[in-house]
């Protein structure tokens, strides 16, 4: 892997990171929302819950709305979308910040990329079986998460102190 290292600028390296983390991003992001936007299964989550939610409402004089599910599954769908809207935004931000050699956005990027290696592990290991493309994208996550981790401690973002030096 250091031979493979050696053949990249660093700049090439920050870029092929960006691109890696940004991977990683989105197919965490697409997987919650794969999940979760399954109404099917929100609406079987939601039987569980009508009886205890209709008998309260009804100690209180009211009623539940005709709809009410369907309302509620657009909203928590809404927020899910703003929500990772958000957290892919904040990454961007971070990615800037390292492509222009900011320690701490380095530092961040390292510590996500342990986490991702380690989410990544235990998503491919509940989906392989049941959806396997989502399995084998958690691995290519993986093996992005991997290089990164790597490829951080060959081209590292000095501290000011220890650049001064």
């Amino acid at each position: 892997m250091r031979n493979f290292f050696n053949q990249l600028k660093p700049k090439t390296f920050q870029t092929l990171c960006i691109l890696m983390c940004l991977f990683g991003d989105l197919s965490f992001s697409g997987y919650m929302y794969y999940v979760f936007s399954d109404k099917d299964a929100y609406l079987q989550n939601y039987s569980l819950l009508k009886g205890p939610l209709s008998e309260a409402m009804k100690q209180q004089g009211m009623s539940l709305p005709p709809g009410f599910e369907h309302e509620i599954f657009q909203i928590m769908l809404q927020t899910l979308l703003i929500m990772l809207s958000l957290f892919i935004i904040a990454h961007g931000i971070v990615y800037t910040f390292y492509y222009f050699q900011k320690r701490f956005a380095f530092l961040y990027i390292r510590f996500i990329s342990f986490m991702g290696v380690l989410g990544a592990l235990l998503f491919t290991s509940s989906t392989i079986s049941h959806n396997p493309i989502w399995g084998l994208n958690f691995l290519a996550v993986t093996i992005a998460y991997i290089f990164v981790i790597f490829g951080t401690y060959y081209f590292p973002i000095a501290s000011k102190n220890k650049q001064e030096q």
